[in-house]
């Protein structure tokens, strides 16, 4: 993956299978790697080091004979037109599942549970409440993936509003449940700026969910339209090795969409009085307003509340399997 090679080991500890993914350059180095396998429950032996490093080094070689597999950097779209999503890449010939290295916190919030027929349940509900609004947004989930044939790297929502209960946080549920656990793929309103955009680069293709952005925890809002020119550049910031004196390679890339609320109106603070003109900034924001009550009946309030937790990525899954068979068709303006 970008340049670098990893090593996923396979063990059973306790009758239970498990995984583990390691740099290579760590899995075989005299010190690091006793300490890597030591973070993932497996012990060696107090002198036995040696013996314990030259079986890795043998296991790895033996290894090395077969195909390796790419490991994305991103989710989302990969450069050979297959899609990168719950462990697996999407292509014309199958499905395979591959190691997520550093992934480990998007995976608790994304995966496959339920049914697809179940999640349209809950779409169906919101749909008779005639709320075309909250639809909408909740397609973003679905359009994020096609920001990659648009030209554009990427576009912010922001949704806002005086009032609590006018759906806003429905929406951000909504969409999250396309790829992932509604309540758990949104990032949490104490995340720093810095954390989003590399959040950004590894969902690469899939929408951001960000809550409440005017949280106490950011004090200064000016992150705000420095996160909107960053958004649409589609790159994060290059950085440096401090070991070798270069220039990293920047993997945090994106084309995607996010999505964002809050009870403050950011198109007010961007055309206030700033030190700078917001022209740009603003060209680069939707900003809707909710100010209508959402009236939910004891029906949808169920759905809502009980069916769609259990029922969430099965759209998405599908989605991708679609887009992956589909990609001439979705490259076309008809389609976007």
């Amino acid at each position: 993956r970008a340049g670098e090679r990893f090593v996923q080991f396979n063990y059973v500890e306790h009758g239970t299978a498990k995984s583990a993914v390691i740099p290579m350059s760590v899995a075989t180095a005299k010190d690091d790697s006793v300490k890597a396998f030591a973070k993932v429950g497996v012990m060696v032996p107090v002198g036995q080091d040696a013996g314990f490093r030259a079986y890795i080094k043998s296991t790895i070689t033996q290894a090395k004979k077969k195909p390796p597999l790419h490991m994305p950097t991103s989710l989302g779209w990969q450069q050979d037109g297959s899609f990168a999503y719950d462990s697996r890449i999407f292509s014309l010939s199958g499905e395979t599942v591959v190691p997520m290295y550093g992934f480990e916190n998007i995976n608790d919030t994304i995966g496959v549970k339920g049914t697809l027929e179940n999640w349209r349940m809950v779409m169906e509900a919101v749909m008779r409440l005639e709320r075309w609004d909250i639809i909408s947004m909740m397609l973003i989930g679905f359009a994020s993936p096609l920001m990659r044939f648009t030209g554009l790297n990427g576009v912010t929502f922001h949704l806002c509003g005086n009032d609590s209960g006018r759906g806003k946080t429905l929406c951000q549920r909504l969409a999250s449940s396309v790829w992932g656990i509604p309540d758990k793929f949104r990032i949490t309103p104490n995340t720093s700026a810095v954390a989003m955009v590399n959040r950004l680069g590894m969902l690469g293709n899939l929408p951001l969910m960000v809550d409440e952005i005017t949280h106490k925890g950011r004090a200064d809002t000016e992150w705000f339209p420095e996160f909107l020119s960053q958004m649409s550049d589609g790159r994060g910031k290059d950085r440096m090795d401090s070991s070798t004196n270069a220039e990293r390679r920047n993997t945090t890339t994106w084309s995607s969409i996010a999505l964002m609320t809050s009870n403050k109106h950011m198109i007010d603070y961007l055309t206030a009085e700033r030190s700078h003109g917001s022209e740009g900034e603003i060209r680069r924001l939707i900003e809707v307003t909710f100010d209508r009550e959402l009236n939910l009946d004891a029906l949808t309030k169920s759905l809502l509340f009980g069916t769609l937790p259990e029922n969430y990525g099965v759209a998405g899954e599908a989605y991708a399997r679609w887009l992956v068979k589909n990609r001439q068709f979705v490259e076309t303006e008809e389609a976007i």
